[in-house]
């Protein structure tokens, strides 16, 4: 949470330390004076949303706005309520309007890239981190932003740069070193990846995260036994984790060939987990099942449009399709691209990358494109979207290709195979 508003919602401790002595003055002559007031309003504002009640919250900041339009702090906090409500446009245009008041408002920027993050705007996002910091060099917040940002798009460069002042200014606090493992892991330093894991892990023992990227460098390295124990320790430190769950699913797959019934138990467990999260695809608004439209849109998700085997196959069928007649459309899963993303692309007719977006935006994202047939080709294999699919973006949704066992997910409908791929037996 943001140093203000963690100070915002114990009062207005800071904003009252921060006025100079005009203001000063002036909230002194407010003390006794009704509900209407800009001070006022705004602590009333403070402790409703420290109640978690966004919607008077939002009510007492926009009162506070409506008497003095120059009142920056109403348009930050009413920025970060309509943030905390997904409200992400409206969040935008609030934000703007604080920065033409408070130009250096660091807190402003800030909550705009977080804004633009939430929406799979990761450029626009950086930009904003990268202002606020420039106004406030040790705003701890901003830096852990800033490098999942960058870490999302896969730029090591300008990671590893900002990972080394963050260390400088925070060398205690376990996101930085945690950040650090993902950095040497983009780099295949695996060895090095683990010590900033575990090195985290011991700032902090119960650090989810750590553990979940501790098991995933485990399993590339071909460490099953290790990996399994640090999916084990991650789920044990949160059990509603989709992730982790989806990851031993997975190594159970791969390395350690359950029972088919013991494992079709915990899939369906999983694919309960991811159900419960989402709302019923009945609640779209728009039904685009019409069986005569033409052409038909299939829309692909999926971490591997690069040097991957998904990849390879995927090209030898997509250079068969008719495009006057299918038209296809990606949500890439990971920022990863190469040569073979480049030759990919020309078979696609929109390439819309989900990188950094919630299961429900991404959700939205892929409902907005009207698509016909929506195909997972992940399974449970790194960068899998699993969770969108239980939204029903899509009348049609199949799993083919990067998966071969059951995802568990009650809203996928097909699994797409052959003899080869799943013996009849």
């Amino acid at each position: 949470m943001l140093t203000f508003i963690k100070n915002l919602l114990a009062g207005s401790k800071r904003y009252s330390e921060n006025l100079n002595d005009q203001e000063t003055k002036k909230r002194q002559s407010y003390a006794n004076t009704k509900p209407g007031n800009k001070i006022t309003d705004l602590q009333r504002g403070n402790e409703y949303l420290a109640n978690g009640d966004f919607a008077n919250a939002a009510a007492c900041y926009r009162q506070a706005i409506s008497q003095y339009p120059d009142f920056a702090d109403a348009y930050i906090n009413l920025g970060f309520v309509l943030k905390e409500q997904a409200l992400y446009g409206q969040a935008e245009a609030t934000l703007d309007q604080a920065i033409l008041l408070a130009p250096q408002s660091a807190d402003a920027q800030y909550l705009l890239g977080f804004a633009a993050h939430e929406q799979g705007n990761l450029d626009k996002a950086i930009q904003h981190y990268q202002v606020a910091l420039a106004i406030k060099p040790d705003f701890e917040e901003v830096y852990l932003s800033l490098l999942n940002a960058l870490f999302d798009c896969g730029k090591i460069d300008a990671l590893k740069a900002k990972i080394e002042k963050a260390l400088a200014l925070f060398p205690l606090t376990p996101e930085f070193h945690f950040f650090a493992g993902n950095m040497h892991y983009l780099s295949e330093k695996y060895n090095r990846a683990i010590e900033c894991y575990q090195r985290a892990i011991q700032l902090r023992p119960d650090f989810y995260d750590a553990f979940n990227n501790l098991g995933k460098v485990f399993l590339h390295i071909g460490n099953s036994k290790y990996a399994f124990r640090a999916y084990e320790m991650a789920l044990t430190i949160n059990p509603k984790s989709i992730e982790a769950e989806s990851s031993l699913l997975f190594l159970r797959t791969n390395h350690f060939q359950p029972h088919p019934d013991s494992y079709l138990t915990e899939a369906k467990h999983f694919g309960e987990k991811v159900t419960q999260m989402a709302i019923p695809y009945t609640e779209w608004s728009e039904d685009i099942s019409d069986p005569d439209f033409v052409p038909l849109r299939i829309g692909f998700v999926s971490g591997d449009f690069h040097q991957h085997p998904v990849a390879y196959f995927l090209e030898s069928i997509l250079c068969e399709i008719d495009p006057k007649n299918i038209q296809l459309i990606s949500f890439p899963s990971s920022s990863l691209e190469d040569e073979l993303t480049t030759r990919l692309k020309t078979y696609f007719s929109e390439w819309n990358p989900i990188v950094g977006l919630s299961d429900e935006i991404a959700a939205q994202k892929i409902h907005a494109h009207k698509i016909h047939i929506l195909i997972d080709l992940a399974g449970h294999t790194t960068h899998n979207r699993l969770p969108l699919f239980a939204w029903k973006p899509a009348p049609i949704q199949v799993s083919w290709l990067g998966y071969f066992s059951s995802t568990g997910v009650a809203e996928i409908d097909y699994v797409l195979a052959d003899p080869v791929s799943v013996p009849e037996s």
